[in-house]
């Protein structure tokens, strides 16, 4: 057989969110050949993505799982199901490690030896990277920046930042501004996807609600400044694009408290993967184990 026609192994990386199945197929030298976003209730998602991996990519030599909780009955379905398709236990990492492995070795915090990863969706991940190194802690459970309290009603990040608590915060102003696109919307049934959506269009109520949201997100970014000066703050999320001014509103958020000396140290920047960040960081972590 002509060498050149041997398939090499490949590795694939699954994120579980609540609505979606985030898939990422790496070649040996760690490239991204395929990737894809299922919708959770498509049963055979995850199992077309795996026959036609390594049918016509190659012999599948790992797989990893990203999720918010490493535990859950969710996690655990999938992960036995993986074992099925595959025949190996499926490494499982938390998201936010998982993306900030994803952003630090082939996104936006590539070159870094310090980062630090918020992803801002239907929960708030973060994790620390420090010489190159997820930081885990002494417990294993570092990077839990959505419990920082940022105002003197105790109310944390979690409280701000996540796709819930920005339509909440949206409702609660939705008759203050009449000119808003929003206000042909049912109050009642928006969604965070209806407000990304209008601030992409240029609505500027919109456009103040999730620019706020990072706005809050940098009021507890700048302990973490302060204690760390890490060379980058990557953030990411589906609220974070051109046109949405969340990252802008980190910075501002941030610059409040640290001193513009400070701050010059640390980049805060967006992440580049988008909605496979931790899906290809779970798929790099695979080939750790």
């Amino acid at each position: 057989m002509d060498g050149s026609s041997v398939k090499s192994a490949i590795r694939l990386g699954v994120e579980i969110t609540g609505k979606h199945l985030a898939v990422v197929c790496l070649d040996s030298a760690a490239s991204v050949i395929d990737k894809k976003l299922g919708d959770r209730t498509d049963e055979n998602f995850l199992s077309d993505f795996v026959k036609s991996s390594s049918a016509t990519r190659g012999p599948i030599a790992g797989v990893g799982i990203a999720s918010s909780s490493e535990c859950d009955s969710d996690t655990a379905s999938i992960s036995a199901d993986l074992f099925k398709m595959v025949g190996s236990k499926p490494f499982v990492e938390n998201s936010g490690r998982a993306g900030a492995i994803g952003e630090h070795r082939a996104g936006a915090g590539r070159g870094t030896q310090s980062l630090f990863y918020i992803y801002m969706g239907e929960t708030v991940e973060t994790a620390l990277i420090l010489n190159g190194e997820v930081w885990r802690g002494s417990a294993g459970l570092a990077g839990a920046f959505g419990r920082f309290v940022i105002d003197s009603d105790g109310r944390r990040v979690d409280d701000f930042a996540t796709d819930l608590s920005i339509v909440r915060r949206t409702r609660n102003r939705f008759n203050q501004d009449q000119t808003s696109s929003l206000i042909s919307l049912d109050e009642s049934k928006i969604t965070a996807d209806d407000i990304i959506r209008e601030a992409l269009k240029g609505d500027e109520f919109a456009v103040m609600m999730l620019e706020r949201t990072g706005k809050f997100v940098g009021v507890a970014l700048a302990s973490v400044i302060h204690l760390l000066n890490p060379e980058t703050v990557v953030v990411g999320g589906q609220i974070v694009r051109p046109g949405t001014n969340v990252v802008e509103g980190v910075i501002s958020g941030a610059g409040e408290s640290v001193s513009s000396e400070i701050l010059a140290g640390t980049k805060i920047i967006p992440a580049e993967l988008g909605e496979f960040s931790a899906a290809l960081g779970v798929a790099l972590m695979s080939a750790d184990c």
